[in-house]
């Protein structure tokens, strides 16, 4: 954290962090200031609005705090919940928003699997995946995707 935190001192462009890291960095150094932002892009905004996500909205707080109230934002999602419709609805200047309907989302090759594991084996059962898929497929690329909000 503390080799992030001197890159955040030399004034970045360009800032990628997880909500929580950045606040953390808020919260804790003053060698640094957002106040200057023009932008502010949040991916994955729907699980970041959810509302058993207190951790997130924290943290969202925090980083709300520190930015100027004169920005673009920028809200990315793949999914358009009730959330987000009801702060599209709420929002002070008229928002753009697109949404990309399509009935296949896919592509044809992609291969997608959903699998129900008991949570004691749930770790170990998606590394002995991955390894067994690896050695079956050794030119071919894994994406995972995993529920961190808790």
């Amino acid at each position: 954290m503390v080799a992030q935190a001197l890159e955040l001192a030399r004034k970045p462009h360009v800032v990628i962090a997880t909500p929580g890291r950045l606040a953390d960095h808020l919260r804790s150094s003053n060698t640094f200031s957002l106040k200057k932002l023009k932008f502010l892009v949040l991916d994955e905004a729907d699980r970041l609005l959810e509302q058993e996500c207190t951790d997130f909205t924290e943290d969202l707080e925090v980083i709300l705090g520190a930015v100027p109230a004169r920005r673009q934002t920028l809200l990315f999602s793949a999914t358009l919940t009730n959330t987000l419709n009801e702060l599209k609805s709420l929002a002070m200047n008229k928002p753009f928003f697109w949404e990309a309907l399509s009935e296949v989302r896919t592509v044809d090759e992609l291969d997608q699997r959903y699998l129900l594991v008991p949570e004691t084996v749930k770790d170990a059962y998606l590394v002995h995946l991955i390894q067994t898929f690896q050695d079956e497929h050794e030119d071919w690329s894994i994406i995972v995707f995993t529920k961190t909000c808790k």
